[in-house]
């Protein structure tokens, strides 16, 4: 019953916050002008995805306040990203400079993760997990680029999180899951195609970054749940990485934008947004169902 009223709640705040957000910003700078390499024909406001931040955030300060979870520093590292990000929707920043910062947060959140029984990671298991971190708050900025597809996926990974989570106990996960996949929800309403607005760097990098976070807490009790949760972001993780090696092994700038997304292809091939974006959401349930069912069966 609790999940189930905290998730009507952030539904219904991000509903409305986005519809109030597409009123005020109207301003040039929040305007994502079409060029060749979009994927829309007007100009539509963009970083509506802060309206998911506010709405996750405020979830987690009550969920804190009645005593459900504790506050740490992963909490200011995922504002950080949001920030960080929120200013280059308005004031395009250096890759350098955005790269700099995620490597910085994962470091933090890293730092402050435990193995069983409170046991600090081991430098190479640090390695790999501040790549993940890195990797995925990247993927799912780059994965942003087409009508619902990055609020789609939040949902279906929200929803898997927040089982995976549940299953091991683990409160504070399972708050910031649901709250993600209904704010998530609130504002697939309005992104979807033909999107009246768009999510922006701040609610792309917010939600690769925190699902990342998540997926390191659960792995902490259990790697093969996190594993189960992760397998509900596999298209995503697959098609960046994908379109990142074809691209390094061409010898092209891998951080400069471009259109060579399996599902930017799809598009251009002649499919609509509605369709590709259905098509990712139901692998990644499937992935959900399979990775949830496996943890099941085998217990842990």
């Amino acid at each position: 019953m609790f999940f189930s009223a905290l998730a009507a709640a952030c539904l219904f705040a991000s509903v409305i916050g986005v519809a109030v957000f597409v009123r005020v910003a109207s301003h040039p700078r929040w305007l994502d002008v079409p060029n060749e390499r979009s994927s829309h024909d007007v100009p539509t406001p963009r970083g509506a995805g802060l309206v998911i931040v506010v709405v996750v955030s405020a979830a987690m300060a009550w969920a804190a306040a009645v005593g459900l979870v504790r506050l740490d520093a992963t909490a200011g590292a995922a504002l950080m990203i949001a920030g960080i990000s929120a200013i280059d929707d308005v004031r395009p920043l250096p890759s350098w400079l955005r790269l700099l910062v995620h490597l910085a947060c994962a470091v933090i959140v890293v730092m402050s993760v435990r193995g069983p029984g409170g046991t600090v990671l081991t430098l190479p298991v640090m390695i790999i997990a501040v790549v993940w971190v890195v990797g995925l708050t990247n993927a799912y900025n780059f994965m942003d680029g087409i009508d619902g597809i990055s609020g789609a996926q939040a949902v279906v990974a929200g929803v898997a999180f927040t089982l995976a989570a549940l299953k091991g106990g683990l409160t504070g996960t399972a708050v910031c899951a649901i709250a993600i996949a209904s704010a998530s929800g609130g504002f697939l309403i309005h992104n979807w195609s033909p999107a009246r607005v768009f999510m922006g760097d701040v609610g792309s990098a917010f939600l690769g970054f925190s699902f990342a976070v998540m997926g390191l807490q659960i792995a902490a009790w259990s790697p093969s749940a996190a594993l189960a949760a992760a397998l509900s972001l596999w298209p995503f993780i697959l098609d960046t990485t994908l379109t990142f090696l074809r691209r390094a092994f061409r010898g092209e700038n891998v951080l400069q934008s471009h259109r060579s997304h399996v599902y930017q292809r799809l598009v251009i091939a002649g499919w609509s947004h509605s369709r590709v974006t259905v098509l990712y959401a139901l692998t990644a349930a499937l992935g959900a169902l399979a990775g949830l069912a496996w943890v099941l069966r085998i217990g842990r």
